[in-house]
């Protein structure tokens, strides 16, 4: 199996995570895709709390993985 590229997000108010992509998706891609995004970053399913993505840090497989 191969290992997928991993972003790691951080909202404005500094609440962060990480989700793979798919392998074929490059930093510029996600970029675009997640920045100034907004999410529910609650974990609780019965409230929302939306935040906007304010940084994308791609982090690329290691080489031969």
């Amino acid at each position: 199996m191969t290992d997928l590229p991993i972003v790691k997000l951080t909202t404005s108010t500094g609440h962060t995570w990480q989700t793979n992509v798919s392998a074929q998706t490059t930093e510029a891609e996600a970029v675009k895709y997640f920045l100034g995004k907004q999410f529910d970053v609650s974990s609780d399913p019965d409230t929302e709390k939306i935040e906007t993505v304010v940084r994308v840090e791609f982090i690329a497989p290691a080489a031969g993985s």
